[in-house]
């Protein structure tokens, strides 16, 4: 999936013949209907990868999201935690419930080109002796807040 990833990064940078044969779908390629193939693959993945510990995707794979095509993608109760998601396509993603807690370089367009963004979770802090993320609700609150009041992102 690194691999992948890197070609569709690389991809992008190229000309636009290039970018259409460079382009990786990590939820498989929409239909002619708009929907994906496969809208839960990238959020099973994510869960598989959790076998290599907690958090194992982001670790391994999250420095290499940036400019991923995540558009429509099902992350409901995904953890993105610290994942790298610099000009990542958001479009339609469905973000209820996803841990973007220290996700670095994700901009307020990014995040209201989803959908249910306003449910996730974006601030907080890891627990050591839990061994998992613990939301701070107060600040949360606050975070969506002020993206709800951030018109500059509201023309995509």
């Amino acid at each position: 999936m690194i691999l992948l990833l890197e070609l569709h990064r690389y991809g992008q940078t190229q000309t636009d013949e290039i970018k259409q044969k460079l382009t990786f779908y990590p939820c498989g390629q929409p239909k002619g209907d708009g929907k994906l193939e496969y809208p839960t693959l990238l959020f099973r993945l994510i869960g598989y990868s959790n076998c290599i510990g907690y958090s194992g995707f982001t670790k391994t794979v999250g420095s290499f999201l940036s400019k991923a095509n995540l558009s429509k993608a099902n992350l409901i109760d995904a953890y993105l935690s610290n994942a790298y998601l610099s000009n990542a396509y958001l479009i339609d993603a469905e973000l209820e419930s996803t841990y973007l807690i220290e996700v670095k370089n994700l901009t307020s367009s990014q995040i209201k080109s989803a959908r249910n963004w306003e449910k996730a979770f974006y601030k907080g802090e890891f627990d050591a002796e839990k061994y998992k993320w613990i939301v701070n609700q107060e600040a949360n609150q606050q975070y969506i807040k002020e993206l709800e009041q951030d018109t500059s992102s509201d023309t995509l």
